[in-house]
C-alpha cells in the first residue's frame, strides 16, 4: 500500500519593524556586555585576592631591618620588644599606630614614631623624657621624675645631684605621675636653669602653701606661691651672687616679693663672733668681748634683716 506524504505549506513570518529589529538587538547586546563586565569583575577580584595573598606570604614584604633613632636612656632591645615587631614580620599588616602605643607606655618615652619604608625597612623615632628631679617613694628612696611628674626609675640606692621634692604623696611605680600637690614645686624646676639647678638640694611647699628652697650650703630661700616665677629665680641669681661676695652664710633668702627680697640672718653676734674666730677672720683676744656686751651678745636672739630696693637687684 502505498504511502502519500502530504506537506503543509510554509506559513509566512509576520513582518517585523526594522525598529524593532534593531532595538532587540540592542537589547540582547548590552545584556552580554553587563554580563560579560560581571565575569571580568569577579575574574579580576579573585586574581587580586589571590595576588596579595601570595604577596603577604611572599619575602618581598618581610621586615628586613628595624632602625631606631633617639635612643639615650633606653637600650635598643627594649625598645624593638615594646614594639612587638621582629625581622621577618609582614610589614602589610603592621599596625604603626598601636607600635607606637606601645613604646609611649615605656616610662622614658615621651613620644614615638613607627613608620614603613619600602622595601623591608621599620623606622622608629623616640624623643625620651628628662629627669628634672628626684621624689620620694615609699620606704625612704627616692626616682627620678620628669617635669609632668612622670615616675621614671624604680628607687635608687645612688640617686643624682638633682633637686629633692619632699612634702609629696609617695611616688607610684615607673610610668605613674606624681599627685598633684606635686604640680606648683615641679613648674619651679625648669625655671631655675642649669647653673642655679646644680646649687639647689632640696624643693617643698609649707602647711601654708609657700615654696620653699634648700641650697647645698644650707642656707635657705623663700618663693612663696607659684607666681612670677621667672622674676623670683633671677631675683636669687642676683642676692645669692651678692651674698656670696660678701661671705655671708647661714641666710634666709625671701623673695616672694620679687623686686624687694629680704635677706633675714638669724645668726646672733654671739654666733657671728664665734664663726669669725673659727674661720680665722679674728684674732682670740680681739674676739673676745666684756662680760657686760657678751650677755647682751648672748641674748640677742632677734634675727639680722637686709631688704634690698629694688634697684639694687637689678644692679
Amino acid at each position: 500500500m502505498a504511502t502519500e506524504t502530504i506537506e503543509r505549506p510554509p506559513v509566512p513570518r509576520p513582518k517585523i519593524d526594522p525598529r524593532i529589529r534593531a532595538r532587540r538587538t540592542d537589547v540582547m547586546r548590552t545584556a552580554g556586555r553587563r554580563r560579560l563586565r560581571r565575569l571580568i569583575g569577579v575574574t579580576s577580584l579573585f586574581l587580586v585576592v589571590l595576588g596579595g595573598w601570595a604577596l603577604s606570604h611572599s619575602s618581598l614584604v618581610d621586615i628586613d631591618r628595624i632602625e631606631v633613632h633617639g635612643l639615650d636612656r633606653l637600650s635598643l632591645r627594649t625598645a624593638e620588644e615594646a614594639t612587638g615587631l621582629a625581622l621577618g614580620d609582614d610589614m602589610l599588616w603592621l599596625d604603626v599606630d598601636e607600635a607606637s602605643a606601645r613604646l609611649e607606655a615605656l616610662p622614658w618615652v615621651r613620644e614615638a614614631t613607627v613608620e614603613r619604608r619600602w622595601p623591608g625597612v621599620i623606622r622608629i623615632d623616640v624623643v625620651e623624657r628628662t629627669a628634672v628631679a628626684l621624689a620620694l617613694a615609699e620606704g625612704e628612696a627616692w626616682v627620678l621624675v620628669d617635669v609632668d611628674g612622670r615616675v621614671l626609675t624604680q628607687p635608687m640606692d645612688s640617686p643624682p645631684n638633682l633637686p629633692r621634692l619632699s612634702g609629696l604623696h609617695g611616688a607610684g611605680p615607673p610610668g605613674s605621675y606624681l599627685s598633684d600637690d606635686a604640680d606648683a614645686p615641679l613648674a619651679v624646676v625648669p625655671v631655675l636653669g642649669p647653673e642655679l639647678a646644680l646649687k639647689v638640694q632640696g624643693l617643698w611647699r609649707d602647711g601654708r602653701g609657700e615654696l620653699h628652697l634648700s641650697l647645698v650650703t644650707g642656707d635657705e630661700v623663700i618663693l612663696g606661691d607659684d607666681r612670677d616665677l621667672r622674676a623670683k629665680v633671677a631675683a636669687i641669681v642676683t642676692m645669692v651672687e651678692m651674698l656670696q661676695a660678701q661671705d655671708r652664710q647661714a641666710w634666709i633668702l625671701d623673695v616672694s616679693v620679687p623686686n624687694l627680697p629680704v635677706v633675714v640672718d638669724p645668726m646672733g653676734e654671739a654666733d657671728r663672733l664665734e664663726q669669725a674666730i673659727a674661720r680665722g677672720l679674728l684674732p682670740q683676744k680681739e674676739a673676745e668681748p666684756d662680760t657686760a656686751d657678751s650677755d647682751i651678745a648672748d641674748s640677742d636672739t632677734t634675727a639680722k634683716i637686709t631688704v634690698l630696693e629694688s634697684s639694687e637687684v637689678e644692679g
